[in-house]
């Protein structure tokens, strides 16, 4: 109280154009913000003052960029919206299982986030979704889709219904990577003789070439060059295009594939339309061969797990697989134990003496 009786003013502290403050804790220089829609930030700048005042000064001329176009904005616009637009001008341009696979994902984002505003979700809801998701399910589902979470996020900001993506930041879960199973010659022999129809095919061609399910079953005509023997694949999992050479088995096999007149599909129905699943067919092939726990992306495992066994290096291994990243080849590397044997060996050898 002051002499008059009365309570002083409240004091609410603002963001200052300058304001950087040093964390003696770890080091970092820290820089105090307020962005545009109101909401006070504090995050690590850097490690000395004078560039942690020119980051926060880049993040201040963004938040002003951003405070002139707000106008630009859906403000009202909400998260079932989003989906909807999604399902019409984006999913349509996926491959059929790209397409089933997040149309089981979009309910239940859409029961998770419900009739919120785009404005309104924040990263705390994005992780709170994550950590929930984690103790129902195992992290690969849950990272699989985190992944349909940040692409419709990621669609709004390219839109302009946000300015940035509350998922961004928002790491993905650490993945065990379970022992694979991978057939041998005589178990794939079997397996092919047990398939029957389009599906005998369709699996000598996964063997032959290494194809995920989805990139197999959108496969186009104009992806397969038999002149040169190439088979491209234009729309991976990675985002990158890469180019299998096709042997006598994969050329024979797609030669022997009825063209649907009109349809640009390799494997598609008598209307044109591709496959949506093989499951069945393959499973009741893996039935009547007397392979148990078999499932078609083991097929993608024979296929690298043959190479690797042949000697064949790693790094075309994963070339032809389309592997993001060198780690994920590396599963198969215990499959050539005479290299590493051999390379250990090495040292023994005795140097030419110049």
């Amino acid at each position: 109280m002051n002499e008059q009786g009365q309570a002083p003013p409240v004091r609410t502290r603002k963001a200052r154009r300058e304001h950087v403050y040093l964390d003696t804790r770890t080091g970092w220089w820290i820089m105090d913000f307020v962005d545009a829609w109101g909401r006070r930030h504090r995050e690590k700048a850097a490690r000395t003052r004078e560039l942690a005042t020119q980051v926060r000064r880049k993040r201040l001329d963004e938040v002003d960029r951003q405070k002139a176009g707000l106008g630009l904005l859906a403000a009202d616009l909400t998260f079932p919206v989003l989906i909807r637009k999604y399902r019409e001008s984006v999913l349509p341009k996926k491959s059929p299982t790209t397409i089933r696979r997040e149309e089981e994902i979009l309910p239940r984002l859409e029961a998770t986030f419900g009739d919120r505003r785009l404005l309104q979700v924040t990263q705390e809801d994005v992780e709170a979704f994550q950590s929930r998701r984690k103790d129902q399910v195992s992290a690969a589902t849950v990272n699989r889709e985190m992944i349909v979470l940040r692409r419709l996020l990621s669609k709004a900001v390219e839109w302009r219904y946000l300015w940035d993506s509350p998922a961004r930041r928002v790491k993905q879960l650490r993945e065990q990577n379970r022992p694979f199973r991978y057939l041998t010659r005589e178990e794939a022999d079997t397996l092919v003789a047990a398939c029957v129809g389009h599906v005998r095919v369709v699996v000598l061609v996964a063997l032959h070439s290494g194809l995920r399910r989805g990139e197999l079953l959108a496969l186009r005509w104009r992806d397969i060059d038999f002149a040169r023997g190439v088979l491209t694949v234009a729309n991976s999992k990675s985002g990158r295009m890469r180019h299998i050479p096709m042997n006598e088995t994969l050329r024979e096999a797609l030669h022997g594939v009825e063209r649907i007149v009109g349809s640009p599909y390799v494997f598609c129905n008598a209307d044109g339309k591709p496959y949506g699943t093989v499951k069945t067919g393959f499973w009741g092939a893996c039935r009547r061969a007397g392979l148990e726990g078999v499932r078609f992306h083991d097929l993608r495992h024979t296929f690298a797990s043959w190479l690797v066994i042949e000697g064949k290096p790693l790094a075309v291994v994963r070339e032809l697989l389309g592997h993001a990243s060198f780690e994920m080849t590396l599963r198969y590397a215990h499959l050539a134990p005479d290299q590493k044997a051999d390379a250990v060996a090495s040292l023994d050898r005795p140097r030419a003496v110049s």
